[in-house]
This record gives structure tokens, C-alpha cells and sequence, in this order.
């Protein structure tokens, strides 16, 4: 009886430890779900930049504006009309990525 209880213990265990991994590694499920809510996506037209402040504001295709502090080199090669998605981290005005967006 002692046996079974250690082996069963032992599965559990290695299960336990290896399951987030394989779940991070697939791009879904636990592992994915945490990392999820870290970042949010801003996506629309830069309607100015701020060289100066290094800031951009983007009008969303609901109206909004936002305004984003971005890294000297992006201000620099910004201007009003191109259309972006910025990637910031949640309760951040900071950019951690902008990715131009194509329109056919």
C-alpha cells in the first residue's frame, strides 16, 4: 500500500511541474491566460506627434484618444496618418512595441 502511494504521489508530482511548460510552450492554456492580461493593444491612426515629448495620440475607431509616450526613434519616424497597433503594458502610457498595419 506504502508503494502505490509513493508512485501515485510521484505521477502527480511530475505532472504537476511539467504541465505549465508544455502549456506555455503550445501558446495556450495556463500559462497563456496569465500572460494575456499583462499587455494592452491600442490600434488606429496617429492623429499627432510630439517629437519634442516623445508622445504620440492615436484615434481609435471608436473616436477615442489616446496618447502614448514612445521611444525617441519611433517619434522621430511617426507622422499624423499612419495607421498602428501599439503594444503597452497594462496600466502604463508606454509603448513596448509599435507595429505599422498595411491597408490593401
Amino acid at each position: 500500500m506504502l508503494k502505490i502511494i509513493a508512485v501515485t504521489s510521484a505521477l502527480i508530482a511530475v505532472v504537476g511541474f511539467t504541465a505549465p511548460g508544455f502549456a506555455e510552450a503550445r501558446g495556450n492554456g495556463a500559462m497563456a491566460a496569465v500572460h494575456a492580461g499583462t499587455y494592452v493593444y491600442v490600434t488606429g491612426a496617429i492623429a499627432s506627434v510630439d517629437a519634442a515629448a516623445n508622445e504620440v495620440v492615436i484615434k481609435e475607431a471608436s473616436g477615442a484618444d489616446k496618447t502614448i509616450v514612445v521611444d525617441a526613434k519611433d517619434a522621430a519616424t511617426l507622422k499624423a496618418g499612419d495607421k498602428v497597433k501599439v503594444k503597452m503594458k497594462r496600466g502604463t502610457k508606454t509603448a513596448v512595441s509599435i507595429t505599422p498595419l498595411v491597408t490593401p
